[in-house]
């Protein structure tokens, strides 16, 4: 599944709390997917983005918000789709945090 985190200015369209018209304006920060979900333990994580960061920064984090796995890269590499290896025995929920252009796009995995 792909989510799209869009952010813009205008009236009538979708507004990032803390963000004024004019830094949010016709800007599309990401787009982060994460399949399969629900996952055995593996799962392909897609990031498309515009923003200017070439760094990316991800992070698996439990319910309890510990931080499981970090992950520091640059952006090219995660373009497209790339796989990550959870090395998780415990079913369960867990959180894939992209930081981004100093934003933080969560999504959430089920571990079967």
């Amino acid at each position: 599944m792909l989510c799209a985190f869009l952010v813009t200015g205008n009236a009538g369209k979708a507004q990032v709390p803390g963000t004024s018209s004019s830094e949010a304006m016709h800007e599309v920060l990401a787009e982060v997917g994460v399949a399969p979900n629900p996952t055995h333990g593996d799962f392909h994580l897609k990031i498309s983005t515009f923003a200017e960061s070439r760094e990316i920064q991800i992070e698996i984090v439990n319910l309890l918000g510990s931080v499981i796995q970090t992950r520091i890269a640059t952006k090219e590499e995660y373009e497209g789709s790339r796989l990550i290896a959870l090395n998780i025995s415990s079913p369960g929920i867990y959180f894939v945090r992209v930081n981004l252009a100093n934003k933080v796009f969560s999504k959430k995995v089920v571990v079967n």
